[in-house]
């Protein structure tokens, strides 16, 4: 599924689970699992298996949203819904420019050939 169509189809969740709960508001992680609680069957069904059984169906269904695209929504909806945000959202953006300077000062002074596949290895987790 294309990030854009998987952004697309979580935001109504997305958006529902920030209403009914301010805590996720400001936690990506309390916000995924949620969501990914709410996939599995709910909180009773997931209670069953265990971190390394997840990790399994994580990494092997396509079909649980990845957290990458429950963060995006998040922002989307809350960039648009001012009282959606949370009470670190100022906070973040007040951080925003020192973080882009920080990333693209690092970056500039990476050595570029650093990461080839040849000085890379490339074992399998």
């Amino acid at each position: 599924m294309k990030v854009s169509q998987e952004i697309d189809n979580l935001k109504d969740l997305v958006y529902e689970l920030l209403v009914i709960n301010p805590k996720l508001r400001d936690s990506d992680r309390k916000l995924s699992a949620r969501v990914w609680a709410i996939q599995l069957g709910g909180l009773d069904k997931i209670k069953k298996i265990n971190a390394f059984e997840f990790l399994c169906i994580y990494a092997e269904n396509s079909s649980l949203f990845s957290q990458e695209s429950i963060g995006r929504a998040r922002r989307l909806i809350q960039e648009k819904n001012v009282e959606l945000r949370g009470d670190k959202y100022k906070e973040r953006q007040d951080e925003q420019d020192d973080v882009i300077k920080v990333i693209k000062t690092d970056f500039s002074k990476q050595d570029k050939n650093k990461y080839t596949e040849e000085n890379v290895d490339n074992k399998e987790l």
